[in-house]
């Protein structure tokens, strides 16, 4: 997931690692297979790839310069098939450096899919959806949305998608069905980040913020209806709020947020989640002397947290930061400005897949992999 509108930044900006000398920045259980490896076409663009795993390889959806939205495969070693990734054209109407993010995969009780916002006929952004060899416009108003955020919630009796409308400078996110697009189910979000609000787990349910009686941003968790359930209580804003379940603590969904306190000195945090009273103390608190943004939650084996941007000058740089607190590179020293990292798992191996961009190159795709 990218929102591109708060993460892209082609001049690069260089990351300063933790200032917190107690955390370790090395992973016992596990080691670089690959650091940093080029994968697919050099000539061609890749603006932001997602991926759709399954236990030997899986799918991959980007665009190219061309705005052109392409589902390819992926191998066992985190490889595009075919080798440039460029399988089967969805769309040629992704205006990515205006929709705010690139294709998405979504799961529903319908079979899974690929959204994407794409251009249409009057110039008006839209929400478009491919399932099952056949592309759909799901949206015709005559305002512009983004974000194309579909819900991944094998129960859904149909594909959900979250995006935002911008009118006049103010961002209004909401939620749609496929079968009545035109319906907006508005979704409160008190302060953004990198990203917006997100699908809570594989549900329907979403993860935002709201604003407390001291006017601090808390995790908040919105059910279909619209009800809300905060999730958080006191301490520093939370922003671009993600769940995963955690395998160190049997399962249970575990909050992935950034703390905002200024934007050179953000903390990654970690929070149980109680959805009936606001849990006050985090389980884990990591601090960057610099920026933080597009965090990413992964799962490996027995180990659970998160990948993360960490900008500063000069690039940007990607770590793994684990529940337990510990920090690890996973991009290399060039001065690249290294965008959106997504985790994913085949068989053995964790690889963190990102881009880089550039004013005049090719947007490059790059992988690390990680292993026992």
């Amino acid at each position: 997931m990218s929102l591109v509108v708060a993460v892209l930044c082609v001049a690069g900006c260089g990351a300063v690692l933790p200032e917190e000398q107690l955390v370790s920045r090395t992973w016992q259980a596990l080691s670089l297979l690959e650091l940093e490896q080029r994968i697919g076409d050099p000539l061609l663009d890749y603006k932001d790839p997602e991926y759709r795993i399954t236990p030997d390889g899986g799918l991959v959806t980007f665009l190219d310069r061309d705005n052109t939205i392409w589902l390819g495969g992926v191998d066992s070693n985190g490889h595009l098939v075919p080798a440039d990734g460029r399988g089967t054209p969805l769309g040629t109407n992704g205006p990515y450096f205006r929709s705010a993010n690139g294709p998405e995969f979504g799961v529903s009780a319908r079979g899974e899919a690929v959204v994407w916002t794409g251009v249409d006929t009057t110039g008006v952004r839209q929400f478009f959806m491919y399932r099952n060899g056949v592309t759909t416009q799901l949206t015709h108003g005559t305002v512009d949305v983004s974000a194309n955020l579909p819900c991944k919630d094998p129960q859904a009796v149909e594909q959900k998608i979250l995006g935002f409308t911008l009118v006049g400078g103010v961002q209004s996110w909401f939620w749609i069905t496929e079968s009545d697009p035109e319906v907006k189910h508005q979704v409160p979000l008190a302060k953004f980040g990198s990203a917006g609000p997100w699908w809570y787990l594989d549900t329907s349910r979403i993860l935002t913020n709201t604003n407390d009686a001291n006017g601090v941003a808390q995790v908040t968790l919105v059910e279909p209806d619209g009800a809300t359930r905060v999730l958080t209580s006191g301490g520093q804003s939370k922003v671009d709020m993600l769940a995963f379940r955690a395998p160190e603590r049997g399962g249970a969904p575990v909050l992935l947020t950034i703390l905002e306190e200024r934007r050179q000195n953000r903390k990654l945090a970690f929070f149980d989640v109680n959805e009936t009273t606001p849990v006050v103390t985090p389980l884990r608190v990591v601090p960057f002397a610099t920026d933080l943004r597009s965090p990413e939650p992964f799962v490996f084996q027995s180990s659970s947290g998160a990948s993360v941007v960490v900008s500063g000058q000069g690039s940007n740089d990607i770590v793994l930061v684990s529940l337990d607190g510990t920090v690890t590179p996973v991009s290399g020293s060039s001065p690249l400005a290294r965008t959106d990292p997504e985790t994913f798992v085949i068989g053995s191996s964790l690889f963190v897949s990102y881009y880089a961009t550039s004013r005049t190159d090719p947007i490059a795709l790059f992988h690390t992999r990680l292993g026992p």
